[in-house]
């Protein structure tokens, strides 16, 4: 059997659609030793984030997203920062990943692969060809100098990226350290670098 089964009370009798279920609905989770009724912690954490989202947009491109986004980066940032000192100077073994994440490997940078997904990645962190930059561009003043914000906006992105990347390996070193293997051993598969 397995340990968790989760199920939503569903009746067939009342004309319920999937949203109200979702929003209102307990999720009961049975386990063979325990059984809880009640909204879960992340109920209320995509409840808060779904309705603060509607929130923001409500109020439109300069009211609403410009605002939040002048909050919300500088704090992004910060936490960043926050977590790039935490894993690089406390986290023991970090050295070790920080090392395989600056060492070039000639090797693989010669194969298409790493460049189709380099270039995948760009396309996706700089949502380009979504018909965003179309968007944002119609708020733009018509003096506004295109070109030096496109090479702001590039230019920043990847170097966010490559510190971000100093928590991330970081932590695979501190990983790596702590189970005995190496690095390239510890996650497999891109997702696995979520969690």
């Amino acid at each position: 059997a397995p340990p968790a089964i989760y199920s939503l009370p569903l009746h067939d009798a009342l004309p319920i659609s999937p949203g109200r279920i979702i929003l209102f609905s307990p999720i009961i989770i049975s386990c063979p030793w325990r059984s809880i009724s009640s909204p879960p912690l992340f109920f209320f954490s995509v409840w808060g984030a779904t309705y603060s989202s509607w929130f923001i947009v409500f109020f439109g491109v300069q009211k609403g997203v410009e605002r939040a986004n002048k909050i919300f980066m500088p704090i992004l940032f910060t936490l960043v920062g926050i977590l790039v000192i935490w894993c690089v100077f406390f986290l023991e073994g970090a050295s070790v990943g920080i090392t395989e994440y600056l060492r070039p490997k000639m090797d693989v940078l010669k194969g298409p692969e790493v460049w189709v997904d380099a270039f995948s990645q760009i396309f996706f962190t700089l949502s380009l060809a979504f018909g965003i930059m179309i968007t944002y561009a119609s708020y733009l003043p018509r003096k506004a100098d295109i070109v030096q914000d496109a090479i702001v906006v590039c230019v920043g992105n990847c170097l966010f990226s490559f510190f971000a990347g100093f928590a991330v390996f970081g932590t695979l070193g501190y990983m790596s350290v702590s189970l005995g293997k190496p690095v390239g051993d510890i996650v497999q598969e891109s997702i696995g670098l979520a969690f």
